[in-house]
């Protein structure tokens, strides 16, 4: 499987979010931008689309307008997909597949064996230098998920509360 990369890049060095939007994504996957370096990550296993629907029928139960893998641009060069995002109250999502992270209030990773330094480590470090004021990371938890739940503090994310999605979801009503 290849991306078609332009024809500067290896001059450059590094592809910038327009670069990125301008490729064709290979057909499941994504193409996400750290630091001017293209990740592609393969499409989600069954498990993990559930748990996005779940958290999706969670925000819709509460009231947020979420979304599922629409495109956050920070920078020039960091270009994120996250699994879920919610609007801030008060904002609304463009019509566009790339939204601003100033209207983002709650962005959600779901862990898969692929990503777990990403959304450990690399995920938060960009979402909290860019203000995101909740980060949540859903982790396996045998057939069910734990979701680890974190506000923004000084510029870093503390870990407020964890609760099983199926628990989150039946709260919600």
């Amino acid at each position: 499987m290849l991306i078609e990369l332009p024809d500067d890049w290896a001059l450059r060095g590094e592809l910038t979010v327009a670069d990125v939007l301008a490729m064709r994504e290979p057909e499941g996957f994504k193409v996400e931008l750290h630091e001017g370096v293209p990740k592609m990550t393969p499409p989600p296993f069954p498990a993990h689309q559930r748990a996005s629907g779940d958290l999706l029928v969670y925000f819709d139960r509460i009231g947020r307008e979420a979304y599922h893998d629409i495109g956050v641009r920070f920078d020039d060069r960091h270009y994120r997909v996250p699994d879920v995002s919610v609007i801030r109250m008060g904002s609304t999502a463009s019509d566009d597949n790339v939204q601003a992270p100033d209207i983002i209030d709650i962005v959600v990773e779901i862990v898969s064996r692929g990503s777990v330094d990403e959304d450990r480590v690399v995920k938060p470090k960009l979402y909290a230098r860019f203000g995101i004021p909740e980060y949540w990371r859903a982790e396996r938890a045998g057939d069910d998920w734990s979701v680890l739940m974190h506000r923004l503090e000084d510029g870093r994310y503390v870990l407020v509360r964890t609760v099983l999605l199926s628990e989150l979801v039946r709260e919600a009503g």
